[in-house]
């Protein structure tokens, strides 16, 4: 102990500000966890993947101006003017640096991605999902749903692709299991045989009244248009003598100044008039307004025939036999949009003939990604997108996860470290240091020892073997033992960032 000593007065704001940033992390790795240990958009992912890569900015700017800023301003008393400004520009630049160094690590392991790890990749993808919607078991994991969503299993489902990744044929293990899953969702999407049947083939036998009922709506319109035109003209030409007698003008005294706007105020009440129009002329007026009306009677009939009968060019007095008749109606009622389908068509043919070959094509498009050669996967093949997204999705969630979790170790330990300087100034730096670094061992040790549900199934014994085998020693084991720490760590660290949630909603 140091009599007298206190500490530099940087301290107390770097404890504060490490305490909040420290709570932030804690409340973003509890959330972190639930979107990627569960079923979750795409949007959700990406949008925790972009925060913690803010976070880890952030993280790296109080290290700097912990370690760096505050030491060497206080060193040289810098005016603290001139230290504000080394914090803005310093954090702006760690976080900047943080986020960029991030994306480009995650893009560094999908550029050297195989084709066989993308292909893998995208396996995993419909493996998990499934998953999470209990439409597949994985064997030998033998977990309940509720288990599934304890810290420990969200932890298993967010490294599960990193560890997955390495074991052996894996998308030839998985790949007629998600097939037939995905047959049952296509059926569940569309219907079965039965309502399939009901919706292709029946209306097709009340196609012909709809068509005609169709056209007789638009005959109908056209001629109430046609027939409504004498009162359109009494009414526009009321409606004209009102506004004139707003401005004590009637027809036939309108001065010559005044016939500019007159005419362009008839023509915004829809009255086309010709420019050399005279106020007093009724009967231009009402002329203009006939042909204006039947203009757009005309085109609104013509449009509906076209969508209808495939042609402008029809009679607005057919019977229905005459309609039925034209060409392109009864194209439209001989070949409807899918032409293996006719009106008398059984039950037992539509699903012989349409719906199981429809069935069959929707699952070989969903499952051809995982029947594909690894080559389509790899740069420059028709799958390359798919292939780097589905990696990228893998590689990314478990990346997200490990930075946020050796953010909060690292700033657990400054944290401590800062408060006991501010409040306990006296106590030596090496006495500080090894008591901190001390229990920050024995804290992070502890999860090694203690196994849970997930880690001791068969299925991520499996896996473990499968990581340390597929990395040169002794690489293979330290990517073991942190996946499994991060495993064992999250039931009893979860509870704690949880409760930090409730300082910061936004988590």
């Amino acid at each position: 102990m140091r009599e007298g000593y206190s500490a530099p007065g940087y301290v107390k704001f770097l404890s504060i500000v490490t305490l909040v940033y420290l709570t932030f992390e804690m409340a973003f790795n509890a959330h972190l966890l639930d979107i990627t240990g569960a079923l979750s958009s795409v949007d959700d992912v990406t949008s925790v993947e972009h925060t913690g890569r803010l976070l880890s900015g952030v993280a790296i700017a109080i290290a700097v101006w912990g370690w760096g800023i505050f030491p060497l301003a206080r060193r040289f008393e810098v005016s603290r003017f001139l230290t504000v400004c080394m914090l803005v520009i310093s954090a702006g630049l760690c976080i900047r640096g943080a986020y960029s160094g991030e994306d480009r690590l995650v893009r560094h392991y999908v550029d050297v991605s195989s084709g066989q790890q993308r292909r893998e990749a995208v396996v995993l993808q419909q493996l998990t999902a499934m998953v999470h919607q209990d439409r597949i078991s994985i064997s030998g994991m033998d977990l309940t749903k509720n288990e599934r969503l304890t810290p420990a299993g969200k932890a298993f489902m967010t490294v599960l692709p990193l560890e997955a990744l390495s074991v052996d044929n894996l998308d030839g293990r998985v790949v007629d299991a998600i097939r037939n899953q995905v047959r049952q969702a296509v059926i569940n999407g569309a219907g079965d045989a039965a309502q399939q049947y009901n919706h292709d083939v029946l209306p097709l036998q009340d196609a012909p009244q709809k068509m005609y009922n169709g056209y007789v709506r638009a005959v109908n319109g056209y001629h109430d248009a046609l027939n409504g035109i004498s009162d359109a003209q009494d009414k526009a030409w009321d409606r004209y003598l009102h506004e004139l007698a707003k401005h004590n003008f009637y027809p036939a005294n309108v001065p010559g100044y005044a016939h500019g706007s007159v005419i362009s105020s008839v023509r915004r009440q829809g009255v086309p008039v010709p420019s050399n129009w005279n106020p007093a002329d009724q009967q231009t007026f009402y002329d203009s307004l006939e042909r204006s009306i039947r203009t757009r009677a005309e085109g609104d009939f013509h449009r509906a025939m076209s969508r209808i009968a495939g042609s402008s060019d029809v009679s607005d007095n057919l019977s229905e036999k005459d309609f039925l008749a034209l060409p392109g109606v009864s194209r439209k009622i001989a070949t409807p949009a899918n032409s293996d389908i006719h009106p008398g068509m059984s039950f037992e043919e539509y699903k012989r003939r349409v719906w199981q070959p429809g069935v069959d094509k929707e699952v070989s498009k969903r499952v051809e990604a995982m029947n594909l050669e690894p080559s389509h996967f790899e740069d420059g093949g028709d799958r390359e997108s798919m292939g780097r997204d589905a990696m990228e999705a893998a590689i990314a969630a478990p990346l997200a996860l490990i930075f946020s979790i050796l953010g909060a170790t690292l700033h657990l330990f400054k944290v401590t470290n800062y408060l006991l300087w501010w409040r306990r100034p006296a106590m030596r730096k090496s006495i500080r240091m090894t008591t901190i670094g001390a229990v920050v061992t024995v804290l992070l040790a502890i999860p090694f020892f203690r196994s849970n549900e997930v880690t001791r199934t068969h299925v991520f014994q499996a896996l473990s073997e499968g990581v340390q085998k597929s990395y040169a020693a002794p690489y293979g084991s330290i990517i073991d033992s942190g996946l499994k720490w991060i495993v064992q760590t999250e039931p009893m660290a979860y509870p704690l960032f949880a409760a930090a949630r409730f300082i910061t909603p936004h988590f």
